[in-house]
């Protein structure tokens, strides 16, 4: 039995795999890419590298769908303050309408504050 260099063995797209790992669900990640990782050396050994490296692009990209999509993390601070900035200026609104009189005294003394 002839054992295998590891410098013969014919690799997947690197960029494929990092695409890959960019957008599926890090718990699934691991497994599929296994998945993935065996189905190519079964092509190569079968059909040949050129082949297997067609194939397993077209698997990856047809991975990209909404059940495994990583989910979103966008955690920032402007987002708090966006959404505290829109309540503020919904309790503003409720308020001015409420309160008609006092808004517009306070509307002027601001704006004439402002404009001094």
């Amino acid at each position: 039995m002839r054992r295998e260099n590891p410098s013969d063995r014919s690799h997947p797209p690197q960029w494929l795999l990092r695409f890959f790992r960019w957008f599926c669900h890090p718990e699934c990640v691991e497994d599929i890419e296994g998945d993935l990782l065996e189905r190519f050396d079964l092509i190569v050994e079968s059909h040949g590298e050129k082949k297997a490296r067609r194939k397993f692009a077209w698997e990856t990209l047809r991975l990209f769908r909404l059940g495994i999509i990583r989910p979103s993390i966008f955690h920032s601070p402007f987002t708090q303050t966006t959404f505290m900035f829109k309540h503020h200026i919904l309790i503003s609104y409720r308020s001015a309408l409420r309160n008609k009189s006092t808004f517009l005294i306070n509307l002027i003394g601001l704006s004439t504050g402002l404009a001094t």
